[in-house]
């Protein structure tokens, strides 16, 4: 979200394991969206304004955005203009770049900074899932190949890119949990019953169904069966959401199941703060930024193999559900909403564990430790900052 990122001097961070003195370069799909992308970038933003001492100019590039200031930073905008995008690019072909450091936010992007490769600089890549669980295009690869090292948001991200590009598996690939701000948030009433309802809150694209909500509608009957006030709210919108409508109204679930569509900040904030748990069994996350918000707000979270094992302790803050198994995805939610103590013993250890391992200031720290880790890698005892070197 948007305000999820206020734009302040990072001063936990010791700087003193970055790189040299030198430009930081930030390429980004889009900084002011509210998809997970964006949200990380903003961080990212974030992260490299706050040490200005050692990146003493940010600029930031964004494909779908505006030209515009945002906070302090230098947003430069393409408004989704490809050409013009990839123009601005090739001119830096022209430009030593021997002081820049290029973080790229999304693999699609990634062969945009070559020119500026070739000229010197060192670029940094995000994967984040999707978008590289599939063999990469060959100038994908070479920018990958050109990276200085490589960031992914989780082991399973990192794992399910390697299976599919294997040539990779020498590549320095670092794994960085992503966080969200631990600040309280402004919440409002809903006008809602008060009976106990589950939450999902994902996009519904028909090109990509891996989020769960079929497989969700198609337990509800066999639940409400056995526990006729369960109710689930459904937050979000997309290509897929008629396809889904009608399959709730088939199944006669129009009375259980509330779709609240594209929701406001402040409503979100307050469906997690108001709903009995947070459930989302997604075959395709590469992280889950939605399961943060669900813990931050002290609600048990179910989850899927895959990414979610790596933020919800099984049986602790939530339950983390087998592939393709609806019987076990049926006890898990039976069991939070029958037992609301259980529901209030592992709200409270989610609450614990996003704020031990998943606050902004963490994942900052990760990504110093990250930077720093390379850093020591590359230079072994000499000094100065050392990344791989460049192919001509």
């Amino acid at each position: 979200m948007l305000s999820e990122i206020s734009l302040q001097h990072s001063e936990s961070l010791s700087s003193a394991s970055l790189p040299r003195t030198g430009r930081a370069l930030l390429v980004t799909p889009r900084l002011t969206g509210r998809d997970g992308v964006s949200n990380v970038s903003r961080q990212v933003a974030d992260f490299l304004f706050g040490n200005s001492s050692r990146f003493q100019q940010l600029v930031v590039w964004s494909l779908a955005d505006e030209t515009c200031p945002w906070g302090l930073i230098s947003v430069e905008g393409f408004s989704g203009a490809k050409w013009k995008f990839l123009r601005r690019a090739l001119s830096q072909a022209f430009v030593p770049a021997n002081d820049l450091f290029i973080f790229m936010l999304h693999l699609h992007l990634a062969p945009v900074a070559l020119p500026i490769v070739a000229r010197g600089g060192q670029l940094v890549t995000f994967l984040h899932g999707v978008e590289c669980w599939q063999r990469v295009s060959l100038l994908q690869r070479e920018a990958l190949q050109c990276s200085s090292f490589v960031i992914a948001n989780s082991e399973h991200t990192k794992k399910k890119f390697l299976s599919f590009n294997p040539v990779f598996q020498e590549q320095d690939i670092q794994v960085c949990h992503l966080g969200i701000n631990a600040g309280n948030s402004p919440v409002v009433a809903l006008d809602r019953p008060s009976a106990p309802f589950a939450l999902i809150v994902g996009r519904m694209d028909a090109r990509e169904r891996y989020k769960g909500h079929d497989v969700l509608f198609e337990i509800w009957p066999r639940l409400i069966a056995e526990i006729p006030g369960a109710r689930l709210v459904v937050v979000g919108d997309g290509t897929d959401l008629a396809r889904l409508r009608s399959k709730v109204l088939g199944l006669g679930l129009q009375n259980a199941v509330e779709f609240a569509g594209s929701v406001s900040d402040e409503h979100l904030y307050s469906l997690f703060r108001d709903c009995s748990f947070f459930v989302m069994p997604s075959s395709g996350e590469g992280f889950g930024l939605v399961f943060l918000e669900a813990m931050r707000a002290g609600k048990p979270c179910i989850g899927a193999e895959g990414s979610a094992e790596e933020i919800i302790e099984h049986g602790v803050s939530g339950y983390v559900v087998r592939h393709q198994c609806s019987d076990e995805l049926f006890e898990y939610l039976k069991r939070l909403f029958l037992d609301s103590s259980l529901r209030e013993q592992m709200g409270s250890a989610a609450l614990h564990r996003f704020k031990s391992h998943f606050t902004v200031d963490q994942f900052q720290k990760r990504l110093l430790s990250a930077l720093a880790y390379h850093n020591d890698r590359q230079r072994g005892n000499s000094s100065g900052f050392r990344l791989r070197e460049h192919r001509a």
